[in-house]
């Protein structure tokens, strides 16, 4: 019986800048830690004009250090090898199993410290790189051995779980290569921005249109990845999503969908789902240095980026296509759901919600208690940072955020409705700034009313959360309580994250 065979997947962008080196380094952790099962792992850096990869790995490596990576032999040394092995057989000749184990590839590939992962770098850093890299023919070589590459995919499918390819930018020979012959499954990483979609696109209707002509049977499957998402800028992102036409902006929703049910003919593909869950969000840390964001966060959080990349790499070896998931903030209606694939969205313990048998107790995600109501107290002037404060705790599925502007009615009595949201809330977030401290009227009394009704509270529960939005000086009546700083803007991310685990820490109370 044949083995069955591995997955290939690519990742491209269009434009560097995108994180697509560091998703797949991302990825490739999450498969080797939880999809594996003691199989391989290959990472390939197929980017040999820009090559990184092995930037992510260096302090990752078995029996040798990033010093030792400049003696490595890599992918441009394969393909050299190869050639001159393809020059003893005709363009008509197939590629048997022992032209590879000929070649040895083994001493092209560096084990990791990380189980079942393994790496091949894009060359030998020698002096003789870039002329290697410079001269060498991929349209030569293909056609003096079309069977080279697809015979080459077939070896690494047979050896390997999963292979990811780290692929170069724009339209050149070796990206037609990475993205058209190679893949089973196309990664495409993009920013919201005009170039790095128009550039996606085009690819992905090119590459798909070209597989559908070929001999190669498998199929190609596009995965969208959106990369580098501010998550601070809501309408921005709302409007870059969706489209907008009062701010002409094409959404990347409408066009991936467009598109993907153009070259599928698939008309009823909505990714809605899909881009609900899917989408690596930008965190400034990660802009500096090489690091792998799987090994440094463990966060169960749903909002952290190490569980945005073990979303993705969960979908793309558990689903056949990007319309056929399944978002995780789905909760199902009631009973014990045996299927491992179930998708629980938020963050809880095993012993929370799993029973012995191992079956997820779906009546207590959704008796687990109501949701949490948290109080929005600020300034009038402070209202556009507070508004999309507001916007993103409303996105949470366990938080009931109260704004005046969003709650309050039309005849409604504004000081009786206020004193009533404070009086029933879980929880009140007092937003401070310099102007609101020092400021005389409505928010004095906000604050009053949150103090008189944290006094009814036990002592030691989570009620009241400062929250500074610029270096103002904290009022003496409630240094009582820590804290927290929502600016600088980069700040924000780190401090929404604290944020909401002091209001899940407030939740668990409740129960």
């Amino acid at each position: 019986m044949e083995p069955t065979l591995g997955q290939i997947f690519t990742f491209y962008s269009y434009k560097g800048g995108t994180g697509r080196s560091m998703a797949l380094a991302n990825v490739a952790c999450v498969l080797a830690d939880k999809w594996a099962d003691d199989e391989k792992i290959l990472m390939i850096d197929w980017d040999l004009e820009a090559p990184g990869l092995h930037s992510f790995f260096d302090r990752h490596l078995k029996k040798t250090n990033s010093f030792e990576l400049d003696k490595q032999l890599g992918l441009i040394d394969l393909f050299i090898k190869f050639k001159e092995s393809c020059a003893k057989l005709s363009p008509s000749d197939e590629i048997p199993n022992s032209f590879f184990e000929d070649v040895n590839i083994n001493k092209y590939i560096l084990e990791t410290d990380i189980n079942n992962l393994f790496l091949m770098t894009a060359g030998l850093f020698d002096d003789l790189y870039p002329t290697k890299v410079n001269t060498f023919n991929w349209e030569d070589l293909f056609n003096q051995s079309p069977r080279l590459i697809p015979s080459f995919a077939n070896y690494l499918a047979k050896n390997f779980k999963y292979v990811l390819i780290d692929s170069r930018t724009g339209f050149t020979d070796i990206s037609s290569v990475c993205t058209s012959l190679m893949p089973e499954r196309l990664i495409v990483v993009f920013t919201p921005n005009r170039q790095s979609l128009t550039g996606v696109l085009g690819l992905v209707e090119h590459v798909t249109t070209y597989r559908k002509k070929s001999d190669d049977l498998r199929p190609l499957v596009v995965f969208p990845l959106p990369s580098r998402i501010e998550n601070a800028e809501l309408e921005l992102q709302k409007d870059w999503r969706y489209g907008s036409k009062k701010n002409k902006v094409d959404g990347y929703q409408p066009q991936f969908e467009s598109i993907l049910n153009q070259v599928y003919d698939f008309p009823e593909g909505n990714l809605t789902d899909y881009f609900n869950d899917i989408q690596i969000q930008y965190v400034p840390r990660y802009s500096y240095g090489e690091e792998i964001a799987v090994l440094l966060d463990r966060s169960e959080d749903r909002l952290s980026i190490s569980r945005s990349y073990e979303n993705f790499a969960e979908a793309i070896v558990s689903i056949d296509a990007p319309w056929e998931y399944k978002s995780k903030s789905t909760i199902i209606a009631s009973g014990n759901v045996t299927d491992s694939k179930i998708f629980i969205s938020g963050s809880y313990s095993d012993s929370t919600i799993l029973g012995n048998d191992n079956t997820v107790n779906i009546n207590y995600l959704i008796n687990s208690g109501p949701k949490l109501r948290v109080f929005l107290s600020h300034a009038s002037s402070d209202k556009p940072i507070v508004r999309d404060l507001y916007q993103r705790l409303a996105l949470e599925n366990w938080i009931d955020p109260w704004l005046d502007e969003e709650k309050l009615l039309p005849g409604q009595e504004w000081d009786m409705e206020i004193r009533k949201a404070v009086e029933s809330a879980h929880a009140v977030i007092i937003c401070l700034s310099s102007k609101s401290v020092s400021k005389e009227g409505y928010i004095q009394k906000e604050l009053q009313i949150s103090l008189e009704a944290a006094l009814e509270r036990p002592e030691g529960k989570v009620f009241i959360l400062p929250l500074r939005l610029d270096d103002c000086e904290v009022p003496r009546r409630i240094q009582l309580w820590q804290y927290a700083d929502y600016f600088p803007k980069e700040r924000r991310e780190k401090t929404y994250m604290k944020l909401l685990q002091s209001l899940r820490i407030r939740q668990e109370s409740l129960k």
